[in-house]
């Protein structure tokens, strides 16, 4: 990233649910409720463009594709993009309630809410595409319990445990609705 620290600084304000703001020495944040009020509704979605290091990043990355390459090739970009633009914004909100601060990013919530549709779908509506590897959910669900301890705390690692959690539910409630209402679908084509 090319940039002032302050250039940086600003960029990332604007991308977290809620705007950080100077407050002497220390930072401050305004309410979701006034932040949504004023109008800055796109802070639903972009912290799921957050990432903290390289390897976060690139950690989202693969299971988005692995994920959303399964959704999107059996029922179009338009049903990926509603599973994306359903799952940010719940997962965001999630780790906001249950979150220590608003200082948190990442798709990961969005990807546990892919995996959720997945299982849900797979096991209403089964679909070769959408048959993941037994021991893949059992491992990415024990990770969530796992990290929800606590355990990378003491490494520095904090995680949106609420985001993953918000993020799997809301996905189980999406692959619900399009199993038992598969006529509001969108078809293989999009849109």
């Amino acid at each position: 990233l090319g940039g002032t620290a302050e250039t940086i600084g600003s960029v990332l304000s604007a991308l977290l649910i809620v705007p950080v703001v100077p407050h002497g020495n220390l930072i401050a944040f305004p309410s979701l409720s006034a932040t949504l009020e004023a109008g800055q509704l796109w802070r639903l979605w972009t912290p799921a463009l957050v990432h903290f290091s390289a390897l976060h990043l690139v950690f989202n990355g693969l299971w988005l594709w692995e994920f959303g390459r399964r959704i999107e090739g059996q029922e179009g970009s338009g049903r990926l993009l509603e599973g994306l633009l359903w799952l940010a914004p719940v997962s965001a909100l999630a780790q906001y309630v249950v979150g220590e601060h608003p200082l948190f990013g990442g798709l990961s919530g969005v990807v546990y809410g892919l995996l959720g549709y997945l299982v849900v779908i797979q096991r209403l509506r089964p679909r070769r595409a959408y048959r993941l590897p037994r021991a893949l959910p059992v491992l990415l669900i024990g990770l969530l319990a796992l990290m929800a301890t606590g355990v990378t705390e003491p490494f520095g690692l904090a995680i949106a445990n609420g985001a993953h959690l918000g993020g799997l539910l809301a996905g189980g409630l999406w692959g619900l609705v399009r199993a038992y209402w598969p006529r509001a679908s969108t078809g293989r084509g999009g849109a």
